[in-house]
């Protein structure tokens, strides 16, 4: 997960949100009830490819940038908030004072998130590194719990998961889904499990599949009394 690709994403939806909110264009650019009203200082500016323009800056340093381009002088609005940027065209005076009014309940918002995608990635890498303790722990754990027992086994891995295979008397094999999650809470019941597994499958000519049920229209309910 790229958090600056999450966090762009979210300002662009915010600008559509902006843009959809402001789609007249009545108003006139007035630079001094921007700094007076709105509270932003300005200056020009000339690093966009589009042209001249100006960039706009409040007391916290959030950003947004107004640009003429084309023989149409369509405007272009971008605004940046700490590393991330977004922009949309064509735009409207209306749509630069809503960008204007919104840019540090945007920043809050954007911050918030940042902090959220943070705690999630590490909480997502402090969960790989105990899984992968877990996942060497089953390891050592089942050679030493079927060393002494009748079965051959291997084992699969998987993200979540590791899958234990069983090879029962009778040839069959056994597959056992050991989630890092519960691992301890079925510990105690997987070799119980093979056990009874075998004596079953030895002892009936039945061959049985166990699986979740599924909504199937040839269910058929007994009356009850």
């Amino acid at each position: 997960m790229d958090i600056n690709d999450v966090l762009k994403d979210f300002l662009d939806e915010v600008i559509v949100i902006f843009d959809e909110e402001t789609r007249e264009n009545k108003s006139v650019l007035d630079l001094s009830y921007i700094k007076s009203v709105k509270g932003f200082e300005y200056t020009e500016f000339t690093d966009s490819c589009y042209g001249p323009g100006y960039c706009f800056t409040n007391s916290n340093g959030h950003k947004c940038f107004l640009c003429f381009y084309g023989k149409e002088r369509t405007i272009l609005i971008r605004i940046d908030i700490d590393d991330i940027s977004s922009y949309y065209r064509p735009g409207t005076i209306e749509s630069l004072y809503r960008c204007l009014d919104g840019l540090d309940i945007i920043a809050d918002e954007l911050s918030k998130l940042k902090s959220d995608l943070i705690k999630q990635k590490n909480d997502l890498i402090k969960q790989k590194k105990q899984d992968e303790i877990v996942k060497n722990s089953i390891d050592v754990w089942l050679k030493i719990l079927l060393s002494n027992q009748p079965y051959s086994y291997y084992t699969t891995k998987r993200e979540n998961k590791t899958t234990l295979s069983v090879r029962l008397k009778n040839r069959t094999q056994l597959d056992i889904p050991i989630y890092y999650k519960s691992f301890q809470k079925i510990k105690p019941e997987i070799l119980n499990l093979i056990q009874q597994i075998d004596k079953i499958d030895r002892e009936t000519k039945i061959r049985m599949l166990i699986s979740n049920t599924v909504d199937n229209k040839q269910w058929i309910t007994p009356n009850s009394k």
